[in-house]
C-alpha cells in the first residue's frame, strides 16, 4: 500500500514537472526562424528583419493590457523609428480582424500586425499570456523576453533594444531593469504618485500633462531622477528639446550613467 502510494506522489510530482516545462519560455539564444506571414489589411510581412534587431510584439484585442501595451509600444516605436530596428506584432489567426484593426488604429500602431495561422509563432516561443514583447539580435535568436508591466514598459523594451543593438552595456541594462535606490530618489508618496500618474500621461501621449506631473514630482523631490527624464521625454515629445535638453542634463547629474537620458539627449539634439 506505501509503494502505491509513493508510486502516485511521484507520478501527480511528473506531470506538474512537465506541465511546468511546457509553459516555460525557451532560452535566450533559441532561434526563431524567419517566416512571411499576411498581414491585417491584406498583403504579408516578414516576421523577422534581415540581420538587424527585431521586435515581436503579441497582443490580443479587446483585452485591456494588451489595449494599454499597444499604446506604449505605439508611442515607443515612434520614439525608437531612427534606430536599426525591425518591428512587427502578431496576433493570433483565431482572433477578428476587424476588432484588431479598430485597437491598432486607435493606438497609433504602425508596425505590420502579423496574423500567425496555426499559432506555430505562439507555440514556437510558447506565448501564453498578452501581451508580450520578444526582442531578437542580428542573429535572429531571442536576446530577452519582457512581459507586459504598467509603468516604464517603454523603457523597458528600449533598454533591451538598446543591449541589443550594442549602444547599451550590462550594467546600464541592469540599471534600467533594477534601479538601485540611489538612482530613485526619495521616496516621497506625493513624488512618487505624481511620477506614475506622469509616466502614465507620457504612455497615453498626453505629452502636456505628462510634463506637469513630472514638474509636480520634481517639486516633491528634485533628486528624484525619472522625474527629470521623464521630464525631458514629454517636452522632447512636443518640439521642445532646449528645454528637454536640460531636463536629461538634470538626470545625467544625478546618474550619470542613465541610459535612457543618454539617448533623449542624444535623440533631441539631431
Amino acid at each position: 500500500m506505501m509503494i502505491v502510494r509513493w508510486f502516485c506522489i511521484l507520478a501527480v510530482a511528473g506531470v506538474l514537472a512537465l506541465a511546468s516545462n511546457a509553459g516555460a519560455q525557451p532560452p535566450p539564444g533559441t532561434l526563431v526562424e524567419q517566416v512571411s506571414l499576411a498581414r491585417v489589411g491584406g498583403g504579408s510581412a516578414k516576421l523577422l528583419g534581415d540581420g538587424t534587431v527585431g521586435v515581436i510584439f503579441f497582443f490580443e484585442p479587446g483585452q485591456e493590457h494588451s489595449k494599454d501595451a499597444l499604446e506604449m509600444m505605439a508611442a515607443c516605436e515612434k520614439e525608437l523609428a531612427h534606430e536599426p530596428v525591425h518591428w512587427a506584432a502578431v496576433v493570433s489567426d483565431r482572433v477578428s480582424a476587424e476588432a484588431v484593426g479598430a485597437d491598432v488604429k486607435e493606438s497609433g500602431l504602425a508596425m505590420p500586425v502579423l496574423i500567425d495561422k496555426g499559432d506555430l509563432v505562439y507555440a514556437k516561443l510558447k506565448v501564453i499570456l498578452h501581451p508580450l514583447v520578444v526582442i531578437t539580435d542580428k542573429q535572429n535568436k531571442v536576446a530577452a523576453y519582457e512581459p507586459y508591466q504598467r509603468v516604464n514598459y517603454c523603457n523597458v523594451v528600449r533598454a533591451q533594444l538598446m543591449h541589443a543593438l550594442g549602444k547599451l552595456d550590462d550594467a546600464g541594462l541592469e540599471s534600467v531593469l533594477h534601479p538601485p535606490p540611489s538612482t530613485q530618489g526619495g521616496n516621497g508618496a506625493v513624488a512618487q504618485r505624481e511620477l506614475r500618474m506622469g509616466q502614465r500621461h507620457m504612455e497615453a501621449k498626453r505629452y502636456p500633462q505628462a510634463a506637469a506631473a513630472a514638474n509636480k514630482a520634481i517639486a516633491a523631490d528634485a533628486k528624484l531622477v525619472d522625474a527629470h527624464l521623464l521630464l525631458g521625454q514629454a517636452l522632447a515629445a512636443q518640439g521642445d528639446c532646449k528645454s528637454a535638453q536640460t531636463a536629461f542634463d538634470a538626470a545625467l547629474a544625478l546618474d550619470k550613467s542613465n541610459a535612457a537620458a543618454q539617448e533623449g539627449k542624444k535623440a533631441c539634439g539631431k
